[in-house]
């Protein structure tokens, strides 16, 4: 189970800021909201141990998969106020990834979706 742990929550921490991140970025927020709105939503996970209990006692989840899902959801539990610290750092990392044309045409989307989707009103 371990394997996979290590396999796949490298991938959710990911994903899960890559994610939340642009989609608060593209709905108008700044790009520090963003990374910080991206990283607060790593640790999530409760309902999938009740989730993954009810599979198991239907026998629709194997045991390795039970016990995946309680190893993720303790690993994401202890990782994200971690990640959330530092999440300045993720900022910068992102911001050296983007090529600079990319953040330009980002920026005006994000600007022009966030008078619709948040209006200052």
């Amino acid at each position: 189970v371990l394997w996979m742990a290590a396999v796949v929550i490298p991938i959710s921490i990911i994903l899960e800021v890559f994610v939340s991140a642009s989609g608060a970025f593209l709905s108008g927020f700044s790009a520090k909201s963003s990374i910080s709105i991206g990283t607060s939503m790593i640790s999530r996970g409760e309902y999938s141990l009740i989730f993954a209990s009810l599979g198991l006692t239907a026998k629709a989840l194997s045991n390795e998969l039970y016990q995946l899902t309680g190893v993720y959801v303790f690993v994401m539990t202890l990782i994200a106020p971690i990640i959330m610290k530092n999440a300045p750092f993720v900022k910068r990392v992102t911001s050296l990834i983007i090529p600079p044309l990319l953040k330009v045409k980002l920026k005006q989307f994000s600007v022009t979706m966030g008078e619709k989707l948040l209006p200052k009103d």
